[in-house]
């Protein structure tokens, strides 16, 4: 199961929110479109005769005058009538002015006798037809809601994203210098996260985005390894960096001093990437195709149980640059565009 969730989380970092708003939007339609008209369409039942088409209607009432007439029998007429609703006079004026297959005189009788003394409100056929009415509009209005928060949530992923991945001042730690010559470009993207003990799930990445927008790639910090139980006692993080360019995801360790000391737990994370041990003041350098990554440790605390030294505290600075291929010249470029010489 832990492999699972580690799979999906892969997954779920490796995708920008552009390919996550594409998956909703086609989601979305699927379900409309398909499911909702083809697999499971809303199907009409018990309605009432008010529903009815308007010549349909017209044969509907001539029906129950025609069963009226040989039977008598008024309360059924008059329940058969209300099923009309308030088209009810209109449609037995229609009825009049061309009584089809009936008398006249039948009509006639009908109106005075049933029509004559029908209650003009309550019907038991017209309650039926409100209640159908006011399930289609329950229907309605709960599938709209269930789209507009739908649509509030992609928004509100999107702003997130924007905040995260719009270019920021870099802030300087105390203790910290930073990797490269002062008087150089500015990142593009600049960001700075903090664990503490007892943050299980503790998963923290950014949007890498230019200034005009385009989507870069992310970066995070994420748990690389920790004990069961709760709280869970960490002893490496992970720090990672994906570049869309080349669809290359670059990793590397920050681990407890005691764990790097230890041969066999620095070889077991080694296969994850570069593994350094913690302490304020570590950095490391993170390069893709078209992005250069700079973490370092700001803050830095520690304890210890019977199982071995685990992190009580960390504070990592992410700093990110667009590289400049090869055969181009100048230094590093900001997102908006080349610096001064």
């Amino acid at each position: 199961m832990g492999a699972l969730f580690a799979g999906l989380k892969d997954i779920v970092k490796s995708l920008p929110w552009k390919t996550w708003l594409g998956i909703f939007v086609v989601g979305w339609l699927f379900g409309w479109f398909v499911f909702g008209w083809g697999i499971a369409p809303v199907k009409w039942t018990d309605a009432a005769p008010q529903h009815l088409e308007p010549s349909w209607r017209a044969d509907y009432l001539r029906m129950v005058i025609e069963s009226y007439v040989y039977n008598g029998n008024v309360p059924l007429a008059q329940t058969r009538y209300q099923g009309l609703g308030d088209d009810g006079p209109k449609v037995l004026a229609q009825v009049e002015q061309d009584p089809g297959y009936l008398r006249p005189e039948d009509v006639a009788r009908f109106k005075q006798e049933v029509v004559g003394i029908a209650p003009a409100t309550g019907a038991p056929a017209e309650g039926a037809a409100a209640q159908q009415g006011g399930r289609s509009w329950t229907a309605l209005f709960g599938l709209c809601l269930v789209v507009l928060v739908g649509v509030a949530a992609v928004g509100l992923l999107f702003m997130v994203r924007k905040k995260a991945g719009a270019p920021k001042t870099a802030e300087t730690a105390g203790g910290v210098q930073p990797l490269i010559a002062e008087g150089g470009p500015a990142p593009i993207s600049s960001y700075r996260t903090t664990y503490t003990l007892g943050d299980d799930y503790f998963d923290e990445s950014f949007s890498i985005d230019t200034a005009s927008g385009e989507f870069l790639g992310e970066a995070g910090l994420s748990i690389s390894e920790a004990s069961e139980g709760q709280p869970k006692h960490v002893r490496a993080f992970e720090v990672w960096l994906f570049d869309k360019s080349d669809i290359r995801t670059e990793t590397a360790i920050f681990c407890t001093p005691e764990a790097y000391a230890d041969e066999a737990t620095r070889q077991r994370l080694e296969a994850k990437g570069r593994v350094l041990a913690a302490a304020p003041g570590q950095s490391l350098t993170l390069e893709t195709e078209k992005l250069q990554l700079e973490a370092f440790i700001t803050e830095c605390e520690f304890d210890a149980d019977d199982a071995g030294q685990f992190f009580q505290k960390l504070t990592v600075e992410f700093r990110v640059y667009q590289r400049v291929p090869a055969e181009e010249e100048g230094p590093l470029t900001a997102a908006g565009g080349d610096l001064p010489a």
